[in-house]
């Protein structure tokens, strides 16, 4: 049985971009399609680098953050599944309008991707309400110098199955 306000949750603090990267390559690892990660932190607290590690871990060589076309499409190749991530950066926009445009209500849910949304926590009560049954939450602090603690929460079953697999093999 499945109750939409369970939550799992997951603290992790990583030592360098490097670790950063290496987490991110550990989701990307075990992204089967369908899942929504929304990533949230200030300016510079690795958002991106952590997306690139998830984009390199499913199969991506060149990903990058699309702050500037706000969208990123990624083919993937060699999952069962898994055919696309949209890599989305909201940073730019102004206003619940201009999301909109973006067409991430009709990407969220597809079994054969997975949407990775950087920024998301600009427009909480959009997402809030368009992903209640299932998502991971992702937000990143930034401590000293590269230090960064990483507060996860999963809410559906196949993200709750997702978070507790991306740390069996995490070893810094």
């Amino acid at each position: 049985m499945f109750c939409y306000n369970k939550t799992m949750e997951k603290v992790v603090k990583v030592k360098s971009t490097k670790e950063m990267a290496k987490l991110g390559r550990q989701i990307g690892k075990r992204l089967s399609g369908g899942e929504v990660l929304l990533l949230a932190g200030s300016l510079g607290a690795g958002k991106t680098t952590l997306a690139k590690g998830i984009l390199e871990g499913a199969g991506v060589k060149k990903g990058f953050s699309p702050t500037f076309i706000l969208d990123a499409t990624f083919p993937i190749k060699g999952k069962k599944n898994l055919k696309e991530i949209h890599h989305l950066d909201l940073y730019r926009l102004k206003d619940k309008a201009e999301l909109l445009t973006l067409g991430v209500y009709d990407t969220v849910g597809n079994q054969d991707a997975v949407v990775i949304i950087e920024w998301a926590d600009r427009f909480p009560e959009y997402f809030a309400s368009l992903l209640k049954n299932g998502r991971i939450n992702a937000r990143i602090d930034k401590l000293k110098g590269n230090e960064r603690s990483l507060y996860f929460s999963a809410r559906g079953k196949q993200h709750e199955n997702l978070l507790k697999n991306i740390f069996i093999d995490f070893n810094r």
